[in-house]
């Protein structure tokens, strides 16, 4: 499990480090992203609110903008994550999260904190980028750092991505992108999930 992890994560994150990206669905997705805990959290049904013991951690509905912008990234926060290269993100998909990130981070009532600003990034991926697209790009990446994943290993993950719902999407993505203190524990349930469908410490 712990070689399977470490390469799931160099895999994914991958995804993450390398482009930008926005979507063509046409839909007005809303996407939930998690800033990264330090200890436990707890979630109800009626409130999106994410609370911890020792820090606070914000649950932000990120939803694709109405109008798309084309964004100059140097209005973007320095921090701002970059996305895949290798995902074939259109034009269109990376005006979409850009518009997502800096209509997010004009706003001064914002955390732009490193955690926030990656679950914003992994939501904004979510609400703009095909969905199937992403499934296949991270499932790649994910080949290329695990060579012994079996075509049936990977074919699994890649359709767990595609069908997860867009909301859950997001804070997959979110979590995988940001690095900070707590990464590690804010990946693990997802990380186990996937062993657990589709084999991949196996």
């Amino acid at each position: 499990m712990a070689m399977m992890k470490k390469l799931a994560i160099l895999g994914i994150a991958g995804l993450a480090l390398g482009a930008t990206a926005c979507g063509s669905s046409g839909t007005d997705t809303a996407a939930t992203t998690t800033a990264a805990p330090t200890s436990s959290t707890t979630t109800t049904e009626k409130e999106t609110t994410t609370t911890t013991e020792k820090e606070k951690s914000s649950t932000t509905k990120v939803t694709k903008p109405a109008k798309v912008e084309k964004i100059d990234k140097a209005d973007l926060p320095a921090d701002t994550p970059t996305l895949p290269a290798d995902f074939e993100i259109t034009a269109d998909e990376e005006d979409c999260v850009y518009t997502v990130i800096l209509e997010y981070t004009e706003d001064p009532a914002n955390e732009v904190d490193d955690a926030t600003l990656a679950g914003v990034t992994g939501g904004a991926m979510a609400a703009c980028i095909d969905q199937d697209k992403l499934a296949a790009g991270i499932t790649a990446s994910v080949a290329e750092a695990a060579p012994e994943l079996d075509d049936t290993q990977l074919a699994c993950l890649e359709g767990e991505i595609a069908g997860a719902p867009t909301e859950d999407l997001a804070v997959f993505l979110g979590a995988f992108i940001y690095e900070g203190p707590g990464a590690e524990e804010l990946q693990e349930p997802f990380l186990t999930a996937l062993d657990d469908a589709c084999g991949l410490s196996s």
